[in-house]
């Protein structure tokens, strides 16, 4: 599985894997436009043999759905591809991954590893979701 954090000028992206649920950082799509941006994600699935995608879904604070989003709109395009998107709510990923990575500079952290990290914070969410419900 793979998840996205999707932001304006970047796409976050980790990797999980179902039979262990764990999810690791993979790396940052910078963005270009839509369709290269698309293109990018499926050459990820690609190579990760990846079937389904988690984005993140930003809530606001009290759990309503925010207007046409950013994540919502990219999700649209990759289920145009024919991908299996699934949304998952993200409203803390970024500040949590802000907090695992206290230790680095601000200067590392935008080069994007908190983008990979806000990834796997959410889609590691949904996998432990998974494992709810089956273990």
């Amino acid at each position: 599985m793979l998840g996205l954090d999707v932001g304006e000028r970047r796409i976050g992206v980790a990797i999980g894997d179902l039979v262990v649920h764990v999810a690791t950082p993979n790396s940052v799509i910078h963005r270009k436009n839509v369709t290269q941006d698309t293109e990018a994600v499926v050459k990820v699935m690609e190579e990760w043999g990846v079937k389904s995608v988690v984005i993140g879904d930003p809530l606001r604070t009290d759990g309503t759905l925010q207007d046409d989003n950013i994540a919502r709109r990219f999700a649209r395009h990759l289920e145009a591809k024919g991908v299996q998107v699934i949304l998952w709510d993200e409203r803390y990923s970024t500040r949590a991954a802000d907090r695992m990575l206290s230790h680095l500079s601000t200067a590392e952290k935008r080069t994007g590893k908190l983008d990979a990290v806000a990834a796997q914070w959410l889609l590691q969410g949904y996998l432990d979701s998974l494992e709810g419900q089956h273990g």
